[in-house]
């Protein structure tokens, strides 16, 4: 069974989104970063950094888009986010 995290959307935890566990896209390590912050915040500072792969111990996978998560997870992206992640996405394939 997979697990959503509720920050990025992610959808292949293997667990879910507690007791430590660090998410292996966006970063977040839930009981921690969630504990003064909403997934909105945290989410909001994920795109504004650069929406990059976290992990280096798993693999990014083939074909993985932040903006494309995100939408299929049924994220409202502010304008600035969603051109944010667009630039990112355009800037990794050119």
């Amino acid at each position: 069974m997979n697990y959503e995290c509720p920050v990025c959307g992610f959808n292949k935890l293997k667990q879910p989104a507690e007791r430590h566990m660090i998410c292996p896209c966006c970063g977040t390590q839930f009981g921690y970063h969630d504990k003064g912050a909403s997934s909105t915040e945290l989410r909001h500072n994920w795109i504004t950094k650069g929406a990059q792969w976290h992990s280096k111990r798993t693999a990014v996978p083939v074909d993985w888009s932040a903006y494309q998560q995100l939408v299929a997870f049924g994220v409202k992206l502010t304008h600035e986010e969603e051109d944010l992640l667009i630039s990112y996405r355009v800037t990794v394939i050119s």
